[in-house]
Order: structure tokens, then C-alpha cells, then sequence
């Protein structure tokens, strides 16, 4: 087949014009997509910032415990470390503690007595806040060992 320089140039007119009724189209899909991908990451970004400051500093440091446990854990936490003890077995388990920002922070497995943890020397745990209220602590953790897992601490001291 054999086309003229003319029916050539008409050709390429034509679906040039045809992609310009849908570039409309695809920019307001592009822009809604856009849209909502922005919605997305505002409302999962002012979800964690509703947690109070106030309540996450008492975080940072004193006695706490896990309830709901069968065995007693107690958590004394200072600035730098936390030091697990489980007191009907008399394990103690000791971490390294690092605050990214005010509602994460890492523990950093140093050593385990008494216990075999599954956790290697170095070894880190990532935690996240999830919500907070009246000493009690709601949390997300991750970790190579065990995967990730929540649960609930709560402030004795």
C-alpha cells in the first residue's frame, strides 16, 4: 500500500486531534489520582499527630509494665536504656533506646540473664506509638525475630 504525502499528513492530523480530546481526560485523571494520594498521606500524617505530646513525654523515662501478662514484666526506662524484668522467672532482658521522634523509638537488643530471647546482640526492634492515654500506651512493633506485633504498656511510675 502506498499512502500520499497528503493522506499522510491528513493521517497524522487526525489522531493528533484525537489524542487532544483525551489529554483533558487523562490530566483530570492524573490530577485526581494526584488528589487522592495527597488526601491519603494528610489524613495518615494528622492521624499520628492527634497523639498529645504531653502524654508521650511520660513515655520517655520511669517504670511501666505490659498488661495482661501472666507473669509480672516490669520496664524501667531511662533515657538510654530499658531494662525488661520478668519477675516470677527472674529474667532480665537489656536494650539500648533511641528516639527518632517523640512517638517512635528503637530498642537496640544488648543482652538477655536467665532467658533466651531469639534476639541477637544488635539486633533492633522498631516501635510506634499508636495511641496514648491515662498512662497506657498502645504500640506497633517490628522486628526481624518475631515479625511485627502490637500491644499495650502502661505507666506505674
Amino acid at each position: 500500500l502506498y499512502f500520499t504525502n497528503l493522506e499522510i499528513r491528513e493521517h497524522t492530523v487526525n489522531n493528533n486531534r484525537r489524542i487532544e480530546l483525551f489529554l483533558p481526560l487523562m490530566n483530570s485523571i492524573k490530577g485526581l489520582n494526584l488528589f487522592i494520594i495527597l488526601c491519603f498521606v494528610l489524613m495518615t500524617s494528622s492521624a499520628f499527630s492527634q497523639i498529645n505530646e504531653e502524654c508521650l513525654a511520660g513515655l520517655k523515662t520511669g517504670m511501666f509494665m505490659y498488661p495482661g501478662y501472666g507473669s509480672d514484666v516490669t520496664i524501667k526506662r531511662t533515657k538510654k536504656r530499658q531494662i525488661e524484668t520478668y519477675n516470677d522467672t527472674k529474667s532480665v532482658i537489656y536494650l539500648k533506646i533511641f528516639w527518632p521522634s517523640a512517638q517512635d523509638y528503637e530498642l537496640t537488643f544488648i543482652k538477655a540473664k536467665g532467658t533466651n530471647t531469639g534476639f541477637k546482640k544488635g539486633e533492633k526492634l522498631y516501635v510506634r506509638i499508636t495511641t496514648c492515654k491515662n498512662g497506657l500506651y498502645e504500640y506497633e512493633c517490628r522486628s526481624n525475630s518475631y515479625g511485627d506485633h502490637h500491644g499495650t504498656i502502661q505507666k506505674i511510675r
